[in-house]
């Protein structure tokens, strides 16, 4: 068996001991380091999508929140908007609430969306 040509003696010092292995093939060597490799991969990326998905729920709630701003804001320049295209005597009184006209038009039209 120690005169078989594909098969090599392995010795290895660690400081837990000294291992060592006789008529090991060296393509069960390379199958063994291989699958260590992999299993090792497979953990860090076990790892990297679990922390993922916080970031991807927090970044979904970001997003929604810019999104909100936008809508208000686009809102609010539509009722200036509004404003800016009536008579000056008119728009004295368009500025003194929410119950004028502008924020009326304004707010049906996003509710017919």
């Amino acid at each position: 068996m120690a005169d078989d040509p594909d098969k090599i003696d392995i010795t290895a010092e660690t400081p837990i001991g000294k291992l060592a292995a006789k008529g090991v093939r060296i393509s069960d060597l390379i199958g063994l380091l291989t699958l260590v490799a992999v299993a090792g991969a497979s953990a860090v990326i076990y790892r990297h999508d679990a922390g993922g998905t916080d970031r991807d729920a927090a970044m979904v709630n970001t997003m929604k929140d810019i999104s909100q701003t936008s809508k208000e804001q686009v809102e609010e320049m539509r009722i200036q908007t509004c404003i800016l295209m009536l008579d000056q005597a008119e728009r004295k009184l368009e500025m003194r609430g929410e119950a004028s006209q502008c924020a009326r038009i304004v707010r049906g039209y996003r509710g017919q969306r």
